[in-house]
């Protein structure tokens, strides 16, 4: 049983450590995991030590055996009535209770080994970027929100030790972007998979250090800044966060454990999810079971919108959220979202084009660069892949 809680605990940390470490709960899971960890490790050290006291208990009467036959046979041996190789084989028997002493190692054995496992699993939770070295200041504050990054280039080359120019001939790899963001504005991102998109979410988040070129924080680099602190005051989602275990209240009370009843309410509602929740026997108290598997595509994507719209946050970044919708259901959450993070800033990031005429900048990513920007309307003046892929949504 043990064994068994050890490890739903230990999957779920690590499918959902992503999310933790962005939405610094991270410590919370961490803690909960040690404890299932170290309430397994005892389990099975006072196991191996009831098993080798039995061993030694077993050996010790094994001894107390082969001496008590060899006290009282030796005399008979000595006078004939009994074979010497028969009380050979006698003192033979009991020393084969040596096996149980086997079992001390083993013990040993296993502690080493689950020792190890900590060791690479704690290394594991406190990585917070592939190149993040120099991350992590100490600044836990600022005075208004501004966001601009300056030629900044990521390649995951570089982790394989051959980054070169900051080509980008392997996907997700970004160059020289710049762009900046404020409070009360609208970036929308759109380009194709692999073109880079998601690998700038991460940069402005801190996961990954700009390999050239400057991310600024109220005109301050980012470096500078508690990426813990930064992280907490920003409400991020994409379509491949985590939904845990537990209940519907629980997962949408994930990111903020203030909000109200009615705003719990409200949310779903935002995201056209209220309805859905009512039918269900249980409400907000119905268990989603192994990443939400109780729930549809769409279902589960707009339940993590709605645990982030919970978040009161004065920076919301949108990765894909209309991915698993329909174009009506998507048209309509994607207003809702808007009117919600109103006079916050907002990055919407996605592949279709829903919800993009209402942003005040749009940047269409290429092979890791930016190859239009500009508004909805001066987009649509060029033929190029905004304009096509407006025509193609359906959305009028």
């Amino acid at each position: 049983a043990l064994r068994g809680q050890f490890n739903e605990r230990l999957i779920v940390f690590l499918q959902g450590l992503s999310d933790l470490k962005v939405n610094q709960r991270l410590a919370e899971f961490q803690k909960r995991l040690y404890a299932s960890a170290r309430e397994y490790g005892m389990g099975i050290l006072k196991f191996n030590a009831l098993m080798s006291l039995q061993g030694a208990v077993m050996t010790s009467l094994a001894y107390f055996g082969m001496w008590f036959v060899l006290w009282v046979a030796s005399p008979l041996v000595y006078r004939g009535a009994l074979s010497g190789l028969l009380l050979a084989g006698l003192g033979l028997g009991m020393l084969v209770s040596f096996e149980a002493f086997l079992l001390l190692p083993q013990a040993v054995q296993h502690f080493i080994a689950g020792k190890e496992a900590l060791s690479r699993l704690t290394e594991l939770t406190t990585w917070d970027g592939v190149l993040s070295s120099s991350l992590g200041g100490s600044l836990c504050e600022m005075n208004r929100l501004e966001i601009k990054a300056e030629k900044v280039c990521f390649s995951y080359r570089a982790l394989e030790g051959n980054f070169q120019e900051h080509k980008t001939d392997k996907t997700g790899d970004v160059r020289e972007i710049s762009l900046t963001l404020s409070e009360g504005k609208r970036l929308g991102i759109v380009g194709p998979s692999g073109s880079g998109k998601t690998t700038l979410i991460n940069l402005l988040l801190g996961m990954f250090e700009p390999q050239c070129g400057h991310i600024y924080l109220d005109g301050k680099d980012l470096r500078l800044y508690d990426l813990g602190w930064w992280r907490s005051v920003v409400a991020s989602c994409s379509q491949d966060d985590y939904l845990f275990q537990t209940t519907i209240r629980e997962n949408l009370l994930f990111l903020n454990r203030e909000p109200s009843e009615e705003k719990l309410w409200q949310a779903l509602e935002a995201t056209k999810l209220a309805d859905l929740v009512r039918q269900l026997p249980k409400g907000l108290e119905t268990s989603l079971g192994d990443q939400g598997r109780q729930l549809s595509g769409g279902e589960r994507q707009r339940l993590l919108l709605a645990r982030t719209l919970l978040r009161d946050a004065p920076l919301y970044i949108f990765d894909e959220p209309t991915a698993n919708l329909d174009l009506a259901t998507a048209t309509e959450v994607i207003q809702n979202i808007f009117e919600w993070t109103k006079q916050r800033a907002v990055i919407l990031v996605s592949h279709q084009a829903i919800g993009f005429e209402q942003v005040d900048e749009i940047l269409v990513f290429a092979a890791g660069a930016i190859a239009q920007r500009g508004t909805h309307d001066q987009l649509l003046q060029v033929d190029g892949y905004y304009a096509q892929l407006w025509r193609n949504s359906g959305v009028r």
